[in-house]
């Protein structure tokens, strides 16, 4: 719904959940990088470097998992270690 997706876009402007350069998770197979934020949609850049489409009502009606968002530290479950 285009409406929706426009109404959607002035919550992001406004509330600022997510920004540019953000690291993201909406769910199991939308999370990546925030690479823009038009009127329509998000547009994310995942690990494997695609990039994929989400409209900004999806963005809004879902809970969001923002790295990014107030930390300027780094957690212990940010590391990964692999032994072989």
């Amino acid at each position: 719904d285009p409406a929706a997706d426009f109404f959607a876009y002035f919550v992001i402007l406004v509330q600022r959940p997510i920004k540019i350069g953000d690291y993201i998770k909406i769910d199991d197979e939308v999370m990546g990088v925030v690479r823009k934020i038009t009127p329509r949609s998000v547009v994310l850049r995942r690990k494997n470097s695609t990039m994929i489409v989400v409209p900004n009502s999806y963005v809004t009606n879902h809970p969001i998992i923002n790295w990014n968002y107030i930390r300027g530290f780094i957690a212990f479950n940010d590391i990964t270690i692999v032994i072989s």
